[in-house]
């Protein structure tokens, strides 16, 4: 089987993840064979990606992948479904909540040891969605703020070496409190990026018996993107009001006005105010049992098919 999982030219633990955990736990089985194909970890279920990208494939395997609502395709009799993130991910592509298996991420469990307990002078880290590093200097805001910058562009090991030193996480990257939890570090969800998708994260916490709120920061950009790709930006945001792909593109705008230095203040002060706020959770270890059974009972049952 092919893995697929999103590309986006960076390094993103998110994403990464599958490169890492998948060959550990199906060995022999992945190669180049693109008429099969498996999904794992990620929001992976788009009607573009099912329909365009991959349809060529003569069977597609899922394990663990979410759907986004406006994007989410339908169920089809060449896809092997051995389980989905959410409740949510299952009511969009129609399969029953019984494969709700929750996120594969959780499976580093079993290649990770889980850090001792940080000491109360262990910093807080924070960590922004990938997206969010092309907008703000976060290392510098970061260390203004009292927190440590934890970056989601770098690979599986240093990722969770460096939040293993850490008590407590605030986290925009949504595998970022994924990894947290699994590694029983307390986190918080914090917002700032537009590319944030609430919906995502409501479908794992759900998996989880978590009860989500969120943290939000004031968005802003302290330099512009290159020129196409502002071009892109303004037309997805008029193709967004007219109507074409609202949910993603509505919200976008091509005209970004620079943070002043009072606006990096408010952010700085932003950040402090989320450090501080004290609304830290873990899922119990009772649903971190459950979702790891259910998740390797999954990965024995694509081995005996493969």
């Amino acid at each position: 089987m092919k893995l697929e999982c999103c590309q986006n030219g960076n390094l993103n633990v998110g994403d990464d993840l599958n490169y890492w955990l998948w060959p550990r736990l199906l060995p022999g089985l992945l190669d180049d064979n693109k008429e099969h194909v498996f999904l794992g970890v990620g929001t992976l279920l788009t009607e573009k990606r099912m329909t365009k990208q991959l349809a060529h494939a003569k069977t597609i395997s899922v394990l663990s992948s979410g759907a986004w609502g406006p994007q989410a395709p339908k169920v089809a009799p060449h896809w092997k479904v051995y389980g989905v993130r959410g409740p949510k991910t299952a009511e969009w592509i129609g399969v029953s909540p019984s494969l709700v298996v929750g996120d594969g991420a959780y499976l580093i469990r079993r290649f990770i040891s889980l850090p001792e307990i940080a000491s109360k002078t262990a910093p807080v880290a924070f960590i922004p969605h990938h997206r969010s590093e092309d907008y703000v200097d976060w290392k510098s805001i970061c260390r203004n703020a009292g927190v440590q910058y934890v970056s989601p562009r770098q690979d599986v090991e240093s990722f969770a070496q460096q939040m293993s030193t850490c008590r407590l996480v605030l986290a925009e990257a949504m595998h970022g409190a994924i990894i947290a939890d699994a590694l029983r570090i307390p986190w918080t969800p914090v917002k700032f990026s537009t590319s944030f998708r609430e919906d995502k994260w409501l479908d794992w916490a759900e998996s989880m018996s978590l009860a989500l709120s969120f943290i939000e920061l004031p968005h802003m950009y302290q330099q512009h993107s290159a020129l196409g790709k502002r071009l892109e930006t303004s037309l997805k945001a008029l193709f967004g009001k007219v109507g074409i792909n609202r949910e993603k593109w509505s919200q976008l705008s091509g005209q970004k006005t620079i943070a002043s230095v009072q606006d990096i203040e408010l952010l700085v002060k932003s950040l402090e105010r989320a450090k501080s706020e004290n609304r830290w959770q873990l899922s119990s270890d009772h649903a971190i049992e459950t979702i790891e059974q259910k998740l390797y009972h999954a990965v024995e049952r694509i081995k005996l098919d493969n």
